[in-house]
């Protein structure tokens, strides 16, 4: 007799309990603090200088006990201000050839989102730790402004999400394509389902 695996329903895979502050809680007793990094061009970086970074960002890392875990997403870029900014270059010009040039630029700048390609990388440092006692949350903190102090070290810039900035991060996991939503509870953005017994209970 074959043993058929479960499936999962959507809070299991979620594994999400709440998200208040700066912190989210799953539903196995662990909490999560993210840092998002700021995103450099490394092709513009000669291959000596890349090896480089990578040994200094290995170095400093190294001290490193606990776990970590880097999550890397695109998400829609915002480009109203672009083509706002484009809009009043173009209206206040009266050089034809420049009125030409803004204008395929602002064309363009719509093909690209109307396309979905208008996207911007995004780059996350998960850590947690188990709820054990009052204090995992001020450990988080601490934690998490030793690694930013390392990420600027290295002339990276890091910062912790806000309550906000993770439901956007969570749902550009879930899907891409809403995670510019930044000022709704995550109830109403990721998907969490009720189970009732047969007395109406909600389990």
């Amino acid at each position: 007799m074959t043993n058929k695996k479960r499936q999962l329903s959507t809070n299991e895979f979620l594994n999400i309990k709440d998200i208040r502050e700066k912190f989210l809680y799953t539903r196995d007793d662990k909490v999560y603090c993210y840092i998002k990094v700021e995103n450099k061009n490394c092709k513009l970086l000669s291959d000596f200088e890349l090896e480089n970074m990578i040994i200094r960002m290995a170095s400093e890392f190294s001290t490193e006990l606990k776990p970590l875990f880097f999550y890397f997403t695109n998400r829609p870029a915002n480009t109203n201000l672009l083509i706002d900014d484009l809009t009043r270059i173009y209206e206040k010009t009266s050089n034809y050839k420049k009125k030409e040039v803004i204008l395929n630029n602002i064309n363009e700048t719509y093909k690209i989102t109307s396309q979905g390609e208008a996207l911007e990388k995004q780059s996350y440092i998960g850590i947690y730790e188990l709820i054990t006692n009052d204090y995992c949350e001020d450990d988080l903190l601490k934690r998490s402004q030793e690694l930013i102090t390392k990420l600027y070290n290295q002339k990276f810039n890091g910062s912790v999400l806000e309550e906000k900035e993770i439901i956007q991060m969570c749902n550009s996991y879930i899907n891409s394509q809403v995670s510019y939503i930044e000022d709704t509870s995550y109830l109403n953005t990721i998907p969490l389902l009720k189970f009732e017994n047969a007395g109406g209970e909600i389990l």
